[in-house]
């Protein structure tokens, strides 16, 4: 009923786009940021917060690469796993995709298991952490193996957004 206003002079890089809250901890948030192309620079960062939001450390930018963020989703039986949906720049000299974020104890890595021109968002069906879904422009992709090999269905729709329901998965 009451919004309280936290992370007061947190310098994120550029706009938060997207959040997702660690379903085994309410207290991990995970925030995504791009910039939208403002004064031309194409950039974005994964950012992570332990503590509900008061802190936050950069886990991954793009900024480098060209690159930016558009969705993170946590990997609901896996804290230490999220994938990011992003797009590299239009050039064509980094393509991105999706990255699956995670840490192997001493730090956190980033691979690309699907690299793609854009993916705009990125869900786990919240009843199979192995499934998870992905919109691009003109197609909507389905891993049933957590990420690692994709089924695409084309489409004549540009899906920005994606949610699979809580109860009826058909």
């Amino acid at each position: 009923q009451t919004w309280e206003q936290m992370n007061l002079g947190v310098d994120f890089d550029f706009t938060v786009v997207d959040m997702d809250i660690d379903p085994q901890n309410s207290n991990t948030i995970w925030a995504v940021t791009n910039s939208n192309r403002a004064g031309g620079v194409w950039g974005g960062t994964l950012y992570r917060s332990g503590n509900g939001g008061q802190n936050w450390e950069k886990i991954y930018s793009l900024t480098p690469y060209e690159g930016a963020y558009y969705a993170v989703a946590v990997k609901p039986d896996d804290s230490k796993t999220v994938f990011t949906a992003s797009e590299g720049d239009t050039s064509g000299k980094y393509e991105l995709g999706i990255i699956k974020h995670y840490f192997d104890g001493n730090q956190w890595k980033h691979i690309l298991p699907y690299i793609s021109d854009a993916v705009l968002d990125v869900s786990f069906d919240p009843q199979d952490p192995e499934t998870l879904y992905a919109s691009s422009p003109g197609s909507i992709r389905k891993s049933n193996d957590a990420g690692a090999t994709w089924k695409i269905y084309e489409n004549d729709y540009q899906f920005r957004s994606l949610t699979v329901h809580p109860g009826n998965r058909e």
